[in-house]
This record gives structure tokens, sequence and C-alpha cells, in this order.
């Protein structure tokens, strides 16, 4: 108020700028949780990514073990090499402890060695291949049954790429990785992650297991 009862102009102005600092806050707390929810989903992307390279990482370092091997492969020897995936990927150990799992099933991995054969037997250029199942190991997780694999669009137990129909064999290797989000402690969720490699054997024709399929002897 002004002398003689007149009312400031500039009084109601003043206030309101008084007040926007109110304003602010509220508006802070309001955006806080949209935030919070930002960052956190951005974190479970970047886990959710390094999930998925370790499945590969895990995969191609199997693989060039197994592919490197010229004798016929024992129990023994497959049960270390898929065992040596905590060794290549130490997250593997991280989630057994998180969830109470072994080692063993915290991971999965299926290591198969795939025959080629063209049809007829007798073709040697521009062949139509089929694909059998010489071995396949795992620990936990899916096996490639023995018999004939189908072509597909994608790797599964019973499928193979078309890409990889060719002479001679493969190496393939299955692996599973899972991950556990932060906000899996909320919803109980968890991921996984699936990656199938492919490789040549480098010092023999086809890999052997002392546990080959029927039809394939061990040599």
């Amino acid at each position: 108020m002004l002398k003689g009862g007149r009312t400031d102009p500039n009084f109601c102005e003043r206030s309101f700028h008084a007040d926007t600092r109110g304003i602010a806050a509220v508006e802070f707390g309001l955006l806080l949780p949209v935030l919070l929810l930002l960052l956190g989903g951005a974190v479970e992307f970047s886990g959710a990514v390094t999930a998925g390279s370790r499945a590969t990482r895990v995969a191609e370092t199997i693989g060039q073990v197994v592919a490197q091997t010229q004798a016929a492969l024992t129990t023994e020897d497959l049960t270390a090499i898929i065992k040596s995936a905590a060794i290549v990927d130490p997250d593997i150990i991280v989630y057994a402890k998180e969830t109470g799992k072994s080692l063993e099933t915290a991971v999965d991995v299926t290591v198969s060695s795939i025959a080629f054969n063209p049809l007829p037997a007798t073709c040697t250029t521009n062949c139509t291949y089929e694909a059998s199942v010489v071995f396949s190991e795992a620990l936990s997780g899916p096996k490639r049954p023995c018999g004939k694999q189908s072509g597909g669009a994608a790797s599964s137990p019973t499928t193979l790429p078309t890409n990889v129909f060719s002479a001679n064999s493969i190496l393939v290797v299955d692996v599973e990785v899972f991950y556990k989000p932060l906000m899996s402690t909320f919803l109980g969720t968890e991921i996984s992650f699936k990656r199938s490699l492919f490789f040549r054997p480098r010092y023999v024709d086809q890999i052997n297991y002392s546990k080959n399929c029927p039809g394939f002897p061990v040599v």
C-alpha cells in the first residue's frame, strides 16, 4: 500500500516473481522421477549390450580352442573346455552367486560337430548338401540331437543357417548367457542372450569326440 490508501501497481508483479522459486521446486520434484527412470534405462541398456557381447566372446573363445584339436576329444577334455566359460566371462561367476546357480548352469554352452555330405554322393560341383550331427555336448542347455539338421533362417538345436551348408564339416558353438537387470529385484525377471558361431576345423577334416553319434566312428 502507498500513502493515502493507494495500491502499489508493481506489488503483484513482485509477488509473482518471488513465487517462481516455489514453482521451480515443484517442477524439479515432478521431473526427478522421470530423470531417474531415464538414467536407470540407460544403465540397463548398457548392461544388456554388454551381455550380448559376453555371449559372443564365450562362443568365440571356446570355438577357437576346439577347432584346433586334432585327436578325438575325451569327455574330460570337452567338459574342461566348456567349464572355461566362467574364466572367459567372470560375470558368469557373479550371476551364479546372485542366483544360487552352479557355474555349469549359470551359462548354457553347447559344442557340436556337423558333417556335410553332397547330394547325390557323386556330386563334385555346385552340390546340395545335407547336414548330420557328428556329436553334440553340453553341461547345461539343449544338445543338438543325433541325425539330420535342416536348413533355416537361424540356428536352433535342430536347424542351421542355410549359408553354412558346404563341403566337409564345421564346428558349432551355441551359447546363452543370462543377465539380471537392476530392476529384476522388483520385477523378478531376467534376460538371456543367445549366440551361435561357426568354425572350420584347423588341422583335421572333422572334429571327433569319444561319444560320437552312431554312424560316425571315432578316429
